[in-house]
Protein backbone atom coordinates (compact mmCIF):
# COMPACT_ATOMS: atom_id res chain seq x y z
CA UNK A 1 0.00 0.00 0.00
CA UNK A 2 3.10 2.40 0.78
CA UNK A 3 3.70 2.61 -3.07
CA UNK A 4 0.13 2.73 -3.92
CA UNK A 5 -0.07 5.92 -1.66
CA UNK A 6 2.96 7.71 -3.01
CA UNK A 7 1.61 7.25 -6.38
CA UNK A 8 -1.63 8.26 -5.58
CA UNK A 9 -0.35 11.64 -4.03
CA UNK A 10 2.11 11.90 -6.47
CA UNK A 11 4.81 12.27 -3.97
CA UNK A 12 8.07 11.73 -5.28
CA UNK A 13 9.95 8.81 -4.12
CA UNK A 14 12.99 6.51 -4.87
CA UNK A 15 12.98 2.78 -5.16
CA UNK A 16 15.86 1.17 -3.21
CA UNK A 17 17.18 -2.12 -3.42
CA UNK A 18 18.58 -3.95 -0.18
CA UNK A 19 22.38 -3.13 -1.47
CA UNK A 20 21.36 0.49 -2.06
CA UNK A 21 20.09 0.70 1.48
CA UNK A 22 22.92 -0.71 2.95
CA UNK A 23 25.50 1.49 1.31
CA UNK A 24 23.37 4.55 1.73
CA UNK A 25 21.89 4.41 4.96
CA UNK A 26 24.26 1.98 6.82
CA UNK A 27 21.85 -0.92 7.52
CA UNK A 28 23.69 -4.56 7.63
CA UNK A 29 22.23 -7.74 6.64
CA UNK A 30 19.34 -6.81 4.60
CA UNK A 31 18.47 -9.48 2.34
CA UNK A 32 18.75 -9.67 -1.28
CA UNK A 33 15.72 -8.99 -2.69
CA UNK A 34 14.20 -6.64 -0.02
CA UNK A 35 13.16 -3.52 -1.72
CA UNK A 36 12.99 0.22 0.19
CA UNK A 37 10.94 3.19 -0.99
CA UNK A 38 12.94 6.60 0.09
CA UNK A 39 10.59 9.39 0.16
CA UNK A 40 12.88 12.84 1.86
CA UNK A 41 9.70 14.31 3.27
CA UNK A 42 8.33 11.17 4.81
CA UNK A 43 7.66 9.94 8.21
CA UNK A 44 8.47 12.52 10.64
CA UNK A 45 6.10 13.63 13.37
CA UNK A 46 5.82 16.52 15.60
CA UNK A 47 4.41 15.54 18.51
CA UNK A 48 4.28 18.32 20.56
CA UNK A 49 2.19 19.57 17.43
CA UNK A 50 0.20 16.85 17.21
CA UNK A 51 -0.79 16.73 20.87
CA UNK A 52 -1.70 20.03 20.53
CA UNK A 53 -3.92 19.95 17.99
CA UNK A 54 -5.33 17.15 19.35
CA UNK A 55 -6.64 18.74 22.45
CA UNK A 56 -7.57 21.67 20.44
CA UNK A 57 -9.88 19.39 18.99
CA UNK A 58 -11.30 18.22 22.07
CA UNK A 59 -11.98 21.25 23.38
CA UNK A 60 -13.68 22.36 20.63
CA UNK A 61 -15.80 18.95 21.01
CA UNK A 62 -16.37 20.00 24.55
CA UNK A 63 -13.90 17.37 25.51
CA UNK A 64 -13.52 18.06 29.69
CA UNK A 65 -9.27 17.31 30.01
CA UNK A 66 -7.97 17.16 33.92
CA UNK A 67 -4.20 16.37 34.18
CA UNK A 68 -2.25 14.92 36.49
CA UNK A 69 -4.95 14.06 38.62
CA UNK A 70 -5.99 10.85 41.04
CA UNK A 71 -8.41 8.82 39.59
CA UNK A 72 -9.78 6.73 43.06
CA UNK A 73 -13.09 4.48 41.09
CA UNK A 74 -14.51 3.92 37.74
CA UNK A 75 -17.88 2.09 37.60
CA UNK A 76 -19.19 1.88 34.75
CA UNK A 77 -19.48 5.51 33.27
CA UNK A 78 -18.72 7.20 35.96
CA UNK A 79 -15.23 8.09 37.20
CA UNK A 80 -14.35 9.65 41.00
CA UNK A 81 -11.24 11.72 40.67
CA UNK A 82 -9.41 13.69 43.01
CA UNK A 83 -12.93 13.70 44.81
CA UNK A 84 -15.51 14.84 41.92
CA UNK A 85 -17.47 12.67 40.60
CA UNK A 86 -17.64 12.60 36.52
CA UNK A 87 -19.93 10.85 34.76
CA UNK A 88 -19.47 10.67 30.46
CA UNK A 89 -20.43 8.29 27.57
CA UNK A 90 -16.81 7.92 27.04
CA UNK A 91 -13.94 7.83 29.41
CA UNK A 92 -10.38 7.88 28.20
CA UNK A 93 -7.03 7.66 30.99
CA UNK A 94 -4.28 8.15 29.96
CA UNK A 95 -1.73 6.97 32.62
CA UNK A 96 1.49 5.67 30.40
CA UNK A 97 3.03 2.68 32.08
CA UNK A 98 0.58 2.84 35.33
CA UNK A 99 -2.45 1.80 33.00
CA UNK A 100 -2.50 -1.85 34.16
CA UNK A 101 -2.78 -0.78 37.76
CA UNK A 102 -4.85 2.15 37.25
CA UNK A 103 -7.78 0.30 35.26
CA UNK A 104 -6.33 -2.83 33.87
CA UNK A 105 -7.68 -5.29 36.54
CA UNK A 106 -10.72 -3.37 37.72
CA UNK A 107 -12.39 -2.55 34.17
CA UNK A 108 -11.42 -6.27 32.57
CA UNK A 109 -9.92 -4.23 30.18
CA UNK A 110 -6.68 -5.36 27.54
CA UNK A 111 -3.65 -3.66 28.22
CA UNK A 112 -0.66 -3.47 25.29
CA UNK A 113 2.66 -2.64 25.23
CA UNK A 114 4.31 -1.32 21.41
CA UNK A 115 8.36 -0.88 22.92
CA UNK A 116 10.79 1.01 21.30
CA UNK A 117 14.79 0.82 21.97
CA UNK A 118 17.48 3.36 21.45
CA UNK A 119 20.70 2.16 19.42
CA UNK A 120 23.77 4.25 19.12
CA UNK A 121 25.14 5.65 16.51
CA UNK A 122 28.38 4.53 15.67
CA UNK A 123 28.74 7.05 12.71
CA UNK A 124 27.52 10.29 14.41
CA UNK A 125 27.80 12.19 11.02
CA UNK A 126 25.63 9.82 9.03
CA UNK A 127 21.85 11.15 8.88
CA UNK A 128 19.48 8.42 9.03
CA UNK A 129 15.62 9.08 7.43
CA UNK A 130 12.93 8.14 9.21
CA UNK A 131 11.96 4.78 7.95
CA UNK A 132 9.60 1.54 7.86
CA UNK A 133 10.67 -1.74 7.19
CA UNK A 134 8.38 -4.70 6.26
CA UNK A 135 8.77 -8.34 6.14
CA UNK A 136 6.80 -11.42 6.29
CA UNK A 137 5.15 -12.26 9.98
CA UNK A 138 7.27 -15.43 11.67
CA UNK A 139 5.37 -16.95 14.41
CA UNK A 140 6.44 -19.99 17.09
CA UNK A 141 4.73 -24.09 16.90
CA UNK A 142 2.04 -22.54 19.33
CA UNK A 143 1.16 -19.52 16.88
CA UNK A 144 2.38 -16.83 18.46
CA UNK A 145 3.78 -13.87 16.92
CA UNK A 146 7.55 -14.15 17.47
CA UNK A 147 8.57 -10.91 15.07
CA UNK A 148 6.19 -9.51 13.44
CA UNK A 149 7.41 -8.11 10.20
CA UNK A 150 6.66 -4.12 10.67
CA UNK A 151 9.29 -1.92 12.00
CA UNK A 152 9.86 1.97 11.94
CA UNK A 153 12.64 4.01 13.01
CA UNK A 154 12.75 7.91 13.66
CA UNK A 155 15.80 10.51 12.70
CA UNK A 156 18.67 10.65 14.75
CA UNK A 157 18.03 12.50 18.12
CA UNK A 158 20.95 13.66 20.94
CA UNK A 159 20.42 11.93 24.06
CA UNK A 160 22.74 12.85 26.89
CA UNK A 161 25.50 14.20 24.33
CA UNK A 162 25.31 10.87 21.87
CA UNK A 163 23.61 10.62 19.02
CA UNK A 164 21.28 7.56 18.83
CA UNK A 165 18.37 5.92 16.43
CA UNK A 166 14.61 4.64 17.87
CA UNK A 167 13.29 1.81 16.64
CA UNK A 168 10.17 0.54 17.42
CA UNK A 169 8.67 -2.50 16.02
CA UNK A 170 5.09 -1.77 14.80
CA UNK A 171 3.04 -4.72 16.43
CA UNK A 172 2.19 -4.49 20.28
CA UNK A 173 2.32 -7.25 22.84
CA UNK A 174 -0.65 -7.77 25.37
CA UNK A 175 0.48 -7.13 28.67
CA UNK A 176 -0.92 -10.13 30.81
Amino acid sequence: PAKENLDKFKLPYEVLSGKEIENRFGFKGLKEDEVGLFQKDGGTIDVIETITALRNLCIGLNVEILSYKEVSNIAGKIIKVDGSTYNSTKIVVTAGASSKELVGERLNTEVWNLASIHYKLKDETKDVPSWFYFSEQVRDGEGHLKEGGFYYGFEKIALQGKWYLRICPAFANKVD
